[in-house]
């Protein structure tokens, strides 16, 4: 299944073999273990999601390009129960997710898309010119999520691994892990995503905030009054200054984006318009945005906003209530006693902070982007590392109790 949804990301051709990977192997995991899959939090609210998924599919007024992206969230969920049900452990996902994030900074170079311009002038020219393997490239916009991500996780490990009597690390793995931050960190600089770096920032900040909580309330005042100053300085550049093309600036693009979005929310507050229509009816009616590139117009730049399109207000409702479950779980392993659930569960929860910070200004794990499915990964080693803790936390009581 794993495998399945991976060459589903790589080639959208593959995402209904994926789907019927993942709906041939239910029956099979019932015969084998007597049960369809262990238990979690997020069952009833995936449920109710997958009902969701259902009915934008036929209400749809453009199937072709609706089922595509129900097919790639049903295949996240797909992926999400594999991981939960499957042998291997918390740890293992979380070096896998690690030696992910090292294949992908080594390939960004190579399947990234590149847009070289005058966020960071510092960053020579000649970064952007290496030759792309593929014809299919990747923006670099969900590319600096995932970096983030990944980043989070692998610092919440390091940090532990240099306070903690038990090792969450083994000492190759440690250096295997602080080597693959460094190629991330680069390679967020040189995707010179405003989102990444914004959801970078705010990841650092959670991290820290869990770390040291003598200074946290110090740390979150100084985060305020930093933000008053650039608000009441005027230290910002002109975000709404035009491109030198004399075109509208990237923050002009999404507010008008962002009014379009909650337009059509208000006309179809219950059912959304359907998965993948928004770029049909941005540029409809009295308000419609005229002039976008393809890229500009495949999504509203907000993952709430383009869940409650797509899905109504009670899609966003679903979402929500799946991604607070996910920070209640984490935050209830911040107690366990072992080293590695305590580190993964930090790394995770600023992971999780980050971004949806990213995500209030682009869509990168939901919907049409093809890495959508990633986020299912988090929530399943969330999960994990959840019931690995209740597990143990269990088996110790019974323990002293005998």
């Amino acid at each position: 299944m794993l495998l399945a949804v991976v060459a589903s990301i790589g080639s959208a051709r593959f995402l209904p073999v994926a789907l019927a990977v993942i709906v041939l192997f239910l029956p099979l995991r019932w015969l084998a273990m007597g049960r369809l899959s262990r238990r979690t939090w997020l069952d009833l609210p995936i449920l109710a999601l997958v009902a969701l998924l259902g009915m934008t599919w036929w209400l749809s007024p453009r199937p072709d390009l609706t089922t595509p992206q129900v097919i790639r969230t049903l295949n996240g969920i797909g992926l999400y129960y594999a991981l939960v049900n499957s042998r291997l452990s918390a740890r293992q996902v979380a070096y896998g997710l690690i030696g992910m994030g090292l294949a992908l900074a080594l390939l960004a170079p190579f399947v990234v898309e590149w847009f070289p311009g005058a966020k960071l002038p510092l960053i020579p020219a000649w970064v952007y010119s290496v030759p792309k393997l593929v014809s299919d490239t990747v923006n670099p916009n969900p590319l600096a999520t995932l970096i983030v991500v990944v980043f989070a996780l692998g610092a919440g490990l390091i940090y532990q691994q240099k306070t903690a009597t038990d090792k969450p690390l083994g000492s190759r793995m440690a250096w295997l892990t602080v080597v693959t931050l460094g190629l991330l960190l680069l390679n967020l600089f040189i995707s010179q995503s405003r989102g990444g770096l914004i959801a970078f920032a705010v990841a650092l900040f959670c991290l820290g905030f869990l770390w040291w909580r003598r200074v946290r309330w110090l740390m979150l005042a100084l985060v305020l009054a930093a933000s008053l100053g650039v608000w009441r300085f005027n230290l910002m550049p002109d975000l709404f200054a035009r491109t030198a093309q004399g075109g509208p600036s990237s923050l002009q693009i999404r507010l008008i984006h962002w009014t379009r979005a909650l337009e059509l929310i208000k006309q179809t507050p219950l059912t959304g318009i359907g998965m993948g229509v928004y770029p049909e009816l941005v540029d409809r009616g009295p308000r419609g945005v005229t002039g976008l590139t393809l890229v500009e117009r495949a999504h509203s730049h907000n993952m709430l906003l383009q869940i409650a399109l797509d899905l109504g207000v009670g899609g966003l409702a679903v979402w929500l209530l799946m991604f607070g479950l996910v920070i209640v779980m984490l935050l209830r392993c911040l107690r366990h006693p072992a080293a590695f659930v305590r580190s993964a569960a930090v790394g995770l929860i600023a992971a999780q902070m980050g971004l949806l910070a990213a995500n209030m200004f682009d869509s990168t794990l939901w919907g049409v982007v093809r890495s959508a499915p990633f986020l299912w990964v988090t929530w399943a080693l969330a999960a994990m590392l959840f019931n690995n803790g209740q597990w143990t936390m269990g088996n110790e009581q019974r323990t002293i109790a005998h």
